[in-house]
């Protein structure tokens, strides 16, 4: 037995371990007695053993396991999980193992097994102990491949008492004989395989150790749900189906009830599942073609009579239709693979290509990525990268951390890189000797890693790294991590792209101006990582909207490509690595669909509660809108949207769209986006320009010339009719009036707009109704203007002080004059009161305070406040604040 292997592998998989749940929740509920292979209590005394320790079971002695250490481990009789005996490993600030190799385990075909057992640490506070199992051959060598683990144990020292573990091995290979068990006693340099600070102290426990009991194997039926592809995308065929299966060697008592759920818990499929008796079996398809697209849950409880012997579970999206071009792929969008969380190639593969993106970062190191592959795994490693360069894709090679030989470095990665690169130079020459070919940019430090982003020594990381590149790579093109948490000035750093982080504390609409400061610093790629809120953080259905706007508003920010986090999770089954497609999975694959490389447009503003974001095509456009504030079950907009006849929901599905009697789009639009395309592009770029100049206007005169701007950007004559509809009491001159716009011309009409003098100071609106031709569309677009003092800021803040509302009117004078203003308080009901601000300087601000007596029945109400200038000015100010 390569015993330096096996302690290799047991890591390996303590990393996988770490990073995702050893099983899911449910997976195994229960086994009956009879299904027991083989039970280790350690009570051997009535078998004749007269040794200090278990039968078949012997030391392992790899590299850090020293041999006195392992002599200390035997018997305990006084100590025992049901009762004593048990099996004492001690440590001794030392490593510790033993493996099982006798014949009490002998496998059976078309079978898995889960082993169970109890482990009870003792003073393991930086120290672990766990169990693992392993496939032996007719030599009762380790099949390595085979080994798994169960969960790891200590860290409190043993105040827990005894607890249990389980792990589980699938069906066995055809050179398998027998089951081996490990146990293990394991110091904090061995378990632990986290990035540590320079310098760090590792610990050692001295004298600690556990004791084992009562490990046991089961024998489980073979249990088998599976989609018809790797990554369980399940397309829009009408022949799709679950494919589920139910075997056993000899118990044909089994039977098994499987369900297909959604999200919610309602059920849309069920069937009762036959047991097949001895080797291989047939799989029965369960139909599926009936489910809307989304993400389900296909489940297995297989019974013994009335007993649950084992539970499974397969988490799959229904996809639906994919919307253009069937194998197109959207380069500006992509996926960052985790390092820590990869699935098997296959499923990797299938899940990539089911998103129709064009862009995947992989990690080289810092999990599991290219460190430490087998032939086996490197040939399978360049299939994967092969098929993903056939399929389109364009590859970045993310440097997330040390290969697993330098674990024991435990500096930051950007201090590895920046200083003597005789540590890691070998490892890297390995990868890009292999894998140079595949690559087009390499990046340093994974998105959203703040310690390498605001790192004072990146740039010479990245200088040391181009130039250990350059033997392998005539021309390296370097990608920067960047963060929107961080300033790094105005100096550029020394690699020819930049991947900007934008965090989920940096709210949506500010996207365009993280990326045009980034832009500035003069990078020849300016790519974005899209970080979500923390999950849980809202309800579900408000997590996926604020995701998707998030995705959206970074496409639209202009940045290159636009990364999110893998959107799948990846498990350990007893059949194995799952990986799970979700939610997310089909939001982007939509996003991808629709959007494509489209060209990221202007913005619509239909309604105050309505944001719409363009993105061109040729010569149509597709428009992107929500409501953020609707209730849950959305509320209806009218909104000018051409020749459009369907819109597209982020799951995929299409449907068509209602008209009202002007011939406008009806949109019932929630926190979720919705998409609509075939816009004509000349529609919504006119739309876009109309507007109303001067924004803003000063109080004073009562009437105000304004000019309502109009634009044809099109190839083609623009004709139709303008009305205005402004608030009453107002007057608007004129009101209506024809338009004509030759291609490509501009044009504005002079407006006047009267208002009474009373009018409050804020965001005012006028509503242009306008049918315009080609198409005789009806369109309906708010008009807004500024109404204010541009010299003056004034703000209010009333406050409810027992009875009496307390009103305290501010104010800023930025004009280059001393002013004399007198201020005044209404309120319904009540009379009215003046305040002074007098020999207000230029810059400075004064405020007064205005008490009305039982102001707290006020409440919900709005008073008024005004301004005059005193003497020969002509300022005023009308200002509007509701009681709280």
């Amino acid at each position: 037995m390569n015993q330096r292997r096996i302690m290799l592998l047991v890591l390996t998989a303590i990393i996988a371990m770490t990073s995702r749940s050893a099983l899911g929740q449910g997976e195994l509920l229960g086994t009956r007695s009879h299904r027991i292979v083989h039970m280790f209590d350690f009570d051997e005394a009535g078998d004749g053993n007269l040794e200090d320790t278990p039968m078949y079971w012997r030391a392992l002695r790899p590299e850090g396991f020293p041999h006195y250490a392992a002599k200390r481990s035997g018997f305990d009789a006084e100590v025992g999980h049901d009762a004593p005996p048990s099996f004492r490993l001690d440590a001794y600030g030392r490593n510790v193992a033993y493996l099982y190799s006798g014949p009490g385990t002998r496998v059976r075909s078309d079978t898995s097994y889960v082993i169970a057992g109890s482990i009870l640490p003792d003073r393991l506070l930086h120290g672990r102990a766990l169990l693992s199992a392993v496939y032996l051959d007719h030599r009762a060598r380790p099949i390595l491949d085979t080994l798994v683990n169960s969960e790891i144990v200590g860290g409190d020292g043993g105040t827990d008492g005894w607890q249990q573990v389980r792990t589980y091995l699938p069906p066995a290979p055809a050179d398998a004989v027998t089951i081996g068990l490990v146990v293990w006693v394991l110091q904090e340099e061995m378990w632990d395989t986290n990035q540590r600070m320079h310098r760090h102290i590792r610990n050692h426990d001295v004298r600690s150790g556990a004791w084992f009991d009562d490990l046991a194997v089961h024998a489980l039926p073979r249990v088998v749900i599976e989609t018809d592809t790797p990554g369980h995308i399940v397309g829009p065929e009408e022949d799709a189906a679950i494919k589920v299966l139910l075997a056993d060697a000899e118990d044909d008592t089994l039977v098994g009830r499987f369900s297909v759920l959604d999200e919610n818990g309602a059920e849309w499929a069920k069937a009762t599942i036959p047991v097949s008796i001895g080797e291989g079996g047939r799989a029965q398809r369960v139909a599926i073609n009936h489910l809307p697209p989304g993400v389900y849950l296909a489940r297995l409880d297989v019974f013994s009579g009335s007993d649950l012997i084992v539970s499974r579970y397969l988490r799959f999206v229904r996809a639906a239709a994919a919307w253009g071009e069937p194998d197109a792929r959207a380069r500006s969008l992509g996926v960052e693979i985790s390092p820590k969380s990869r699935a098997p190639y296959p499923a990797e593969l299938d899940l990539l290509r089911g998103l129709h993106v064009g862009s995947a970062k992989l990690p080289i190191w810092g999990g599991e990525g290219l460190s430490s592959q087998t032939p086996r795994a490197s040939k399978e490693m360049d299939a994967y990268l092969r098929a993903l360069l056939r399929s389109g894709f364009s590859l970045t090679a993310v440097i997330a951390g040390l290969p697993d030989a330098l674990r024991s470095d435990r500096r930051p990665l950007v201090e590895v890189f920046a200083d003597d690169s005789g540590g890691y130079r070998p490892h890297l020459a390995a990868v890009l000797a292999s894998y140079a070919a595949y690559f087009r940019w390499w990046q340093l430090g994974s998105d959203a890693d703040d310690e390498v982003a605001e790192h004072e020594r990146l740039a010479d990381a990245l200088d040391q790294l181009r130039a250990e590149m350059k033997p392998f790579v005539s021309m390296p093109r370097l990608m920067a991590p960047a963060s929107s948490r961080f300033d790094r000035g105005s100096t550029p750093l020394p690699a020819e792209g930049l991947s900007l982080t934008l965090h989920h504390e940096l709210q949506p609409d500010g996207f365009a101006g993280q990326v045009e400061v980034q832009r500035m610093l003069g990078s020849e790629a300016l790519d974005v990582f899209v970080e979500p809120q923390p999950e849980g953080r809202y309800h579900r259905d408000r997590w996926r909207a604020d995701w998707a706007r998030r995705v959206i508003r970074a496409r639209h920010s202009g940045a290159g490509i636009v990364y999110v986090a893998q959107p799948w999770t990846v498990r350990r089954s007893i059949g194995g690595l799952v990986a799970e497609p979700k939610a997310e999975y089909l939001l982007l694959r939509t996003i991808a669909d629709v959007l494509g490389d489209a060209e990221p447009g202007g913005a619509l503003h239909p309604g105050s509660e309505v944001e719409a974001l363009l993105f061109y095509h040729e010569t149509d456009a597709t428009v992107v809108l929500w409501d953020r504030s609707a209730p849950a079950e959305g509320r209806v907009h009218a909104v000018q949207l051409g020749a459009a006849t369907q819109q597209i929901d982020l799951w995929g599905q299409t449907s068509p769209i209602e008209k009202d009697e002007e011939g406008r789009h009806l949109l019932r639009l929630t926190p979720m986006p919705i998409f609509v395309p075939g816009v004509q592009r000349w529609l919504l770029e006119f739309q876009m320009a109309v507007r109303l100049d001067p924004p803003r206007v000063d109080f004073g005169a009562s009437d105000r010339e304004h000019r309502l701007l109009l634009a044809n950007h099109s190839s083609t004559a623009i004709s139709g009719e303008v009305r205005l509809i402004a608030p009453d009491s107002w007057t608007l001159e004129p009101a209506y009036f024809n338009v004509s716009l030759a291609a490509g011309r501009s044009e504005s009409q002079s407006v006047q707009v009267v208002f009474p003098h009373t009018e409050p100071a804020g965001t005012k609106r006028i509503i242009a109704q306008m049918t315009i031709s080609p198409g005789g569309y009806y369109v309906e677009l708010p008009l807004t203007f500024e109404l204010g003092l541009a010299d003056l800021d004034v703000w209010a803040v009333p406050v409810i002080e027992g009875a009496d509302l307390v009103l305290r009117h501010m104010v800023t004078n930025r004009s280059n004059e001393i002013l004399q203003l007198r201020g005044s308080a209404s309120a319904p009901g009540r009379s009215r009161q003046y305040k002074p601000f007098t020999n207000l300087r230029p810059g400075d601000t004064a405020s007064a305070e205005y008490r009305i007596s039982g102001g707290a029945a006020l409440s919900g109400r709005t008073v008024r406040l005004m301004l005059r200038e005193v003497g020969d000015g002509s300022r005023m100010h009308n200002l509007e604040v509701r009681v709280p």
